[in-house]
C-alpha cells in the first residue's frame, strides 16, 4: 500500500495484433503496425493486457476488418482441343491477398474471332458447362472469363472432322456429311471385286442420292464396300431403269468423277462441266443468230420507213413549189385596172346573173348549156372586133 501512495507502482502491458506481441513497462506508449500484404480476410482483433506489481490485472479487445482484395483467378476446362457437338465444363475460381478462394458471381463468354458465340452467367467455383455447335468450324476459339473485377482468357482448338455416314435405300445409296468441313475425296465403292473411284464433294450437313446404277452393271451383289465410311452393304441387286437422257447424264458422270451436293445444289466437275458449258454456248449461239435476224429484218424495215419519210417530204416541197408558182400566175395586178374597167366588171356580172335567171327551166338544169352559151356570147364579141378589157372578156 505504501509502494502506491509513495507513487512507485509499476505497470506492465502487452499487446498481441494478428499474432505479433508487443510488451511496454509505461503507462503512456504508442505502437506503429504495418499490415502484411497476404493478411487474412475479414475480422481480426487487438489484444491489450496490463498489469501492476501487486497483482492488478487490465484486458479489452479492439475488432479491425481487413476488406478482401481480388487477386488472382483461374479458368479450368475439362479439355482445350475439342470436337465438334462435344460438351465442356469449366471452373472459374478467384483468390485474395491471402490466397483464398472468394464467392461471387461469373460471366463466361465463347468468342470466335470478335465475335461472341455464347454467354453465361454463374458462380464461383461452381461448374459451367458449354457446348460446342455441331457443326463447329475447324480452328480456334476464345473463353473470356470475369469476375469480381478480374478476367482471364484461354485458347481453345476445335478438331477437323471428316466423316461420312452411309446408307442404303432400294439401290440408292445415301452419303450424308456429318463432319464440320466440306468432304472432298475421293469415293471409293467395291462391288464383289468391282472398284469405283469418283470425285466426292459434299458440303457440311448434306446428303446426296446415289443410283448405283450409275456405277455398276445391273446385276446381284453380294458385298459392297464404301471405304470412305468403312461401311459394307450385303445383297444388293443393281437394275438400269434410268432413262437415255439420265443414262447419258450418268455416262458423263462415270467419266469425270460424280457431280455431287454442296451446300448451293449440284456442283459439276471436270468433263460433265464442260459439256453443260458447251450445250449453253449453242443454245446462246442460236438465240443469238435469231436475235440478230430479228434485228437485221426490223432495221430493214426501219430503214425503208425512213426512205418512204425522206421520199414523202421531198414530195410536198415539190408540191409546195408548184402550188406557189401557180398561185403568182394566177394573181391579179389590180393596179393595171381604172375605175372605169371595174364598173364594167360590175355591171357584166350582174348580167351575166341575170341571163342566167331568165333562161327556161329545162335550159337552166344543165349547167353545161349556161358556160356555153357564155362562151358563145364571148366569141361572137371577139368576132366582132370588140376585145374589151379583162374584166368584160372574163364574164363574157
Amino acid at each position: 500500500m505504501q509502494e502506491i501512495i509513495s507513487g512507485i507502482t509499476k505497470i506492465f502491458t502487452n499487446v498481441d495484433i494478428n499474432g505479433e506481441k508487443y510488451n511496454e513497462s509505461v503507462s503512456n506508449f504508442g505502437i506503429s503496425y504495418t499490415i502484411p500484404k497476404d493478411i487474412k480476410s475479414y475480422n481480426h482483433i487487438i489484444t491489450i493486457e496490463s498489469k501492476d506489481n501487486v497483482g492488478n490485472i487490465g484486458k479489452t479487445t479492439i475488432p479491425y476488418y481487413i476488406e478482401p482484395v481480388p487477386t488472382k483467378i483461374g479458368l479450368n476446362i475439362s479439355k482445350e482441343e475439342l470436337n465438334p457437338d462435344e460438351e465442356v465444363d469449366s471452373v472459374i475460381t478467384v483468390f485474395d491477398q491471402a490466397d483464398d478462394l472468394l464467392n461471387g458471381e461469373v460471366n463466361l463468354k465463347f468468342y470466335k474471332g470478335d465475335k461472341i458465340i455464347s454467354e453465361q452467367n454463374g458462380k464461383i467455383n461452381e461448374v459451367l458447362k458449354f457446348n460446342i455447335d455441331k457443326f463447329a468450324e475447324p480452328g480456334k476459339r476464345i473463353i473470356n472469363v470475369e469476375s469480381l473485377g478480374l478476367n482471364v482468357k484461354k485458347e481453345i482448338n476445335i478438331n477437323t472432322i471428316e466423316a461420312i455416314d452411309a446408307s442404303l435405300e432400294g439401290q440408292n445409296l445415301i452419303l450424308y456429311n456429318k463432319g464440320n468441313v466440306i468432304y472432298d475425296e475421293d469415293l471409293v465403292v467395291k462391288a464383289d471385286g468391282k472398284e469405283s473411284r469418283k470425285k466426292l464433294y459434299l458440303s457440311i450437313d448434306r446428303s446426296i442420292n446415289i443410283d448405283l446404277a450409275n456405277y455398276f452393271d445391273e446385276g446381284n451383289y453380294s458385298s459392297i464396300i464404301i471405304e470412305n465410311t468403312n461401311t459394307e452393304l450385303k445383297d444388293i441387286e443393281i437394275k438400269d431403269e434410268r432413262s437415255l437422257m439420265t443414262k447419258l447424264g450418268g455416262g458423263l458422270t462415270g467419266i469425270t468423277g460424280n457431280a455431287v451436293l454442296d451446300k448451293n445444289g449440284v456442283k459439276p466437275t471436270k468433263l460433265g462441266f464442260y459439256a453443260l458449258i458447251l450445250v449453253l454456248s449453242v443454245f446462246l449461239s442460236f438465240y443469238t443468230i435469231k436475235l440478230s435476224l430479228k434485228g437485221y429484218k426490223h432495221m430493214k424495215e426501219r430503214d425503208k420507213k425512213l426512205m418512204d419519210f425522206r421520199e414523202g417530204r421531198k414530195r410536198m416541197g415539190e408540191l409546195q413549189k408548184e402550188s406557189t408558182k401557180e398561185a403568182k400566175k394566177n394573181t391579179f395586178d389590180y393596179s393595171r385596172y381604172n375605175k372605169a374597167d371595174v364598173e364594167d366588171w360590175k355591171r357584166n356580172v350582174i348580167r351575166s346573173y341575170e341571163e342566167t335567171n331568165s333562161m327556161p327551166a329545162r335550159e337552166t338544169r344543165n349547167n353545161r348549156y349556161v358556160y356555153e352559151s357564155q362562151r358563145e356570147r364571148s366569141s361572137e364579141r371577139k368576132g366582132n372586133g370588140d376585145a374589151g378589157n379583162a374584166f368584160t372578156n372574163m364574164f363574157g
